[in-house]
């Protein structure tokens, strides 16, 4: 008889999977079956955030053509990706500095040092004074800030992982402040970490925006990668650089929070145990399938509010990219056409039935609108009736559904069918 497992277990055991790119050795799980339930509870909390970001990312609507939104939702990603470490790198028995300084029990951490630097004092029969006030208060927060300062743990998080990875993350990032007086060239890679995570995007992009609502532009984001996809461009983009206040970043990586993102994923794959030496690359090949996998998506969805928009039934903006000077309102394939190709090298477990039938089915409905257009007098979404006849005749809508629920199941299991030589995609509708 099987044993059933607790709910922070099979958490744990849920974001191994995810996070480890990689089948797991049965060594490894019964690895992460014994490790702390604490831990295995927060891992899934983080997860549970990411995946939120994620939806923030891809799926939640949102104008692109509204840039103030668009910095505000590049802003609120780097903000909740931050607040993972919060909670990643927390302690058990964290205690919040007001209790903190009424507590007098000796089992909480720091009490009998902050008791001794009260004593000492009084010893010494200083006289309370604002002067010695400071004092005394800035040794009795530093004896806090060792044990629950939320920069000093998230500081060890991240310099935790193994060196060759961290070399590897460091290198994606460039800052320079004026007033340092180690260059960043000349910084360790902890140090480079250090200011990376709790200088630049700790103290400076998140709590800016905690406490004061502010976001700065941000290097790539929401809204880029959508129109990117959109146009059924997978790349991140190129190295940029942003002067801020205080500082000077260059972001090599090309997007800042899919850098947070990924790091997050490898204190997680550590965290547990299954980060392994070529985990990086396994990572980006993974999030390249995924992205492709959001342009086919992408594709399909802008192929159904041009449907929408010459019935004039269209429930959103619809952008349409210019081409050669002329508004397209033809049905997008390029995605579609690329994953037919046997030279593409990215491969979705889809029948290539069902991509070609697809592309075949968008390209008649394209065929046929030109005739239209050219042979009709009328604007372009007045002929409805014809119209209503190129879809029928070339069954786009069909294949597009059935095309489109596959993409569904493929992200509902992901990252499972990129490593796994023997997923089989189990279809929860008749063909």
């Amino acid at each position: 008889m099987i044993k059933p497992i607790d709910i922070n277990t099979f958490g744990g055991l849920s974001v191994a999977h995810n996070v480890a790119m990689r089948s797991l050795s049965d060594s490894e799980i019964e690895a992460i079956k014994q490790k702390d339930p604490s831990l295995l509870e927060r891992v899934s909390k983080v997860m549970s955030r990411i995946n939120f970001t994620d939806e923030l990312r891809y799926s939640v609507n949102i104008d692109l053509t509204d840039a103030m939104e668009c910095n505000h939702r590049n802003a609120l990603e780097t903000y909740l990706l931050c607040t993972c470490f919060d909670t990643l790198s927390g302690k058990d028995d964290y205690v919040e500095l007001q209790s903190w300084l009424k507590a007098h029990k000796s089992t909480i951490l720091g009490i009998s040092d902050r008791a001794a630097i009260l004593q000492s004092e009084k010893n010494n029969g200083t006289i309370v004074s604002a002067e010695s006030f400071s004092s005394i208060i800035a040794e009795v927060l530093k004896i806090y800030n060792q044990q629950y300062g939320v920069n000093q743990n998230i500081n060890l998080l991240v310099t935790s992982l193994p060196s060759d990875i961290k070399t590897q993350f460091v290198n994606e990032f460039t800052v320079n402040k004026k007033t340092w007086e180690i260059p960043w060239q000349d910084k360790t890679v902890d140090q480079k970490l250090k200011v990376i995570f709790i200088e630049y995007l700790f103290n400076f992009r998140r709590n800016l925006y905690t406490h004061e609502s502010r976001s700065f532009p941000s290097f790539g984001g929401i809204c880029l990668m959508r129109e990117n996809l959109s146009k059924g461009i997978i790349e991140l983009p190129k190295q940029s650089t942003y002067q801020f206040p205080d500082y000077d970043v260059t972001c090599h990586h090309g997007d800042e929070s899919l850098f947070i993102r990924e790091f997050l994923f490898a204190c997680l794959a550590h965290k547990l145990g299954v980060l392994s030496p070529e985990w990086r690359n396994l990572y980006k090949h993974a999030e390249r399938q995924k992205r492709m996998l959001y342009a086919l998506l992408y594709e399909i969805k802008h192929n159904i509010q041009v449907m929408q928009a010459y019935f004039q039934i269209l429930l959103e903006p619809l952008i349409v990219y210019s081409k050669d000077g002329q508004s397209s309102y033809k049905l997008e394939t390029k995605v579609a056409q690329l994953l037919t190709t046997s030279n593409s090298d990215i491969l979705l477990p889809i029948d290539k039935y069902f991509l070609e039938s697809y592309f075949e089915a968008a390209s008649q409905f394209n065929s046929e609108i030109d005739v239209l257009h050219k042979t009709s007098v009328k604007k372009p979404f007045d002929e409805t009736s014809q119209i209503a006849n190129a879809l029928i005749n070339s069954k786009v809508r069909l294949h597009g559904q059935e095309l489109g629920k596959r993409c569904i199941k493929l992200l509902n299991d992901y990252p499972e069918w990129v490593y796994s030589k023997t997923y089989q995609p189990t279809w929860s509708f008749s063909l």
